[in-house]
C-alpha cells in the first residue's frame, strides 16, 4: 500500500501563516506544530463568491506528526518490505512529508 506522513523531525519548522487566492475565492491560513504532542493545527479562513456575494467559513484541523523511521521499521516488522521516497514519482512532495510504498513479501 501508499501512504504518507508528515515527518516530526522539526526541520523546517511549519509554524507559519499565508494566503491563497483565486478569481472567486480566497483562503488565509495559520499553522503551530505543538513537538511535545507530536500532532500540528491548521486553522483557515475561507471565503468565497457565490451569486454575487462573499460567504465565510473556518476550519481547523489537527494533524498528527510520525518518526518516519520509526515507521518504516514497524512496517518491515509486520512483514512488508518498505521504499521511502519525498515524491510519488515526479510529483514532489510538501516539506517534511514522506511517502511510504509498501508491499508484503
Amino acid at each position: 500500500f501508499l501512504f504518507d506522513i508528515i515527518d516530526n523531525s522539526g526541520v523546517p519548522s511549519l509554524n507559519g501563516q499565508g494566503w491563497r487566492t483565486g478569481r472567486d475565492w480566497a483562503v488565509l491560513f495559520a499553522t503551530e506544530e505543538n513537538p511535545k504532542q507530536q500532532n500540528l493545527t491548521r486553522t483557515m479562513t475561507i471565503f468565497r463568491e457565490v451569486n454575487g456575494h462573499y460567504r465565510r467559513s473556518e476550519e481547523c484541523h489537527q494533524v498528527r506528526t510520525f518518526d518516519g523511521s520509526a515507521i518504516e521499521s514497524q512496517l518491515g516488522e509486520a512483514g512488508f518490505e518498505v521504499t521511502s521516497a519525498r515524491a510519488y514519482g515526479t510529483y514532489g512532495l510538501a516539506p517534511r512529508r514522506l511517502a511510504f510504498i509498501a508491499e508484503k513479501t
